[in-house]
């Protein structure tokens, strides 16, 4: 009561006032904002036995922490080792608290990349912002999503639409500490949009993208494999398929095409020389064929040599000798 009549009889020109820059002070006119903000921080509460507003006092400091809206407490651990973390020292004797609180959304949505990146970002409560990008993957390649939430909700229901060509319902898989997990596995390349549900209501950071790239099967068959719309792995345009492989149409030509091309120029010549000799057996004349008279006719004389007659398959003929 004496500081309270002390403040009230205190005047602009005393020096506490203006130590304090305060020109005065007056009776409130309702206390009813004070008794809303300590009830929001949990100051008081209701008894449930005798239905009276009591004061808590919390048996540790982190029980007593609150955090403002939009902002959520960290957890126990790293809100004892805050101040380390920053590089401020705690005096002996005393209990120091350093950044309890984090921002972030109800609930935080994140792509899973490592065990480890995982575990710092539900730390560190880092979520996808709403219609951003939030993971990348290729064709037909599983991406999982993390769902973590900040109220820490007792069965909480989280669940999600996913919109390529068709559209894909599912619901997360719980894995404790209020997280949750999204397994995905997508066929067409581009970019999908998926929403994320908690109890049936979206959460404020949906919807968001996911970005799927072309499926790499290169690195998965080998050379001249490509990835069609839907992610499967065929031969390139300059390529044929066989058995497991594809091979280069530059390796086929010379190997198989050259020698086809070789053996059907040799039956052709073959052939060619069937009909040329087919066509010098009218023409020429074997020698043993030949049936002269005995003796031997001769028909005429010439200045290089006689011309007698003889006959050849049944036909006379003059032959010069």
């Amino acid at each position: 009561r004496e500081v309270q009549r002390a403040l009230l009889e205190m005047k602009s020109t005393d020096p506490a006032a203006k130590a304090s820059g305060s020109a005065g002070w007056i009776p409130t006119l309702s206390y009813m904002e004070l008794r809303n903000m300590q009830e929001s921080l949990n100051f008081i509460s209701k008894n449930s036995t005798t239905g009276q507003m009591e004061c808590i006092r919390g048996t540790a400091i982190y029980d007593s922490i609150v955090c403002p809206t939009g902002y959520f407490k960290n957890s126990e651990q790293d809100v004892a080792n805050g101040c380390a973390a920053v590089g401020l020292k705690c005096p002996p004797n005393s209990t120091c608290v350093c950044k309890p609180c984090t921002q972030a959304f109800d609930v935080d949505v994140f792509q899973v990349v490592s065990v480890a990146q995982a575990a710092k970002d539900v730390k560190n409560k880092v979520g996808c912002p709403k219609m951003s990008v939030c993971g990348t993957t290729l064709q037909r390649s599983t991406i999982l999503f993390r769902v973590l939430d900040n109220i820490q909700r007792q069965n909480l229901q989280v669940s999600y639409k996913l919109h390529t060509l068709i559209i894909q319902n599912g619901t997360a898989v719980a894995i404790g500490n209020y997280q949750y997990n999204i397994s995905l596995e997508i066929a067409e390349k581009g970019q999908w949009l998926i929403e994320v549900f908690a109890n049936g209501v979206q959460i404020s950071q949906s919807p968001l993208f996911i970005e799927v790239q072309s499926r790499d099967c290169v690195a998965e068959y080998g050379a001249h494999h490509v990835a069609t719309a839907q992610g499967e792995c065929v031969c390139d345009s300059y390529s044929v398929h066989s058995g497991s492989k594809c091979l280069s149409l530059a390796w086929i030509i010379p190997v198989i095409v050259v020698p086809v091309v070789v053996f059907f120029l040799v039956l052709v010549w073959l052939w060619l020389q069937h009909q040329i000799r087919k066509q010098d057996s009218l023409w020429l004349v074997k020698p043993d064929e030949l049936q002269y008279n005995n003796p031997v006719e001769i028909l005429g004389r010439g200045t290089f040599g006689l011309v007698v007659q003889a006959e050849y398959r049944g036909t006379t003929v003059a032959v010069k000798r």
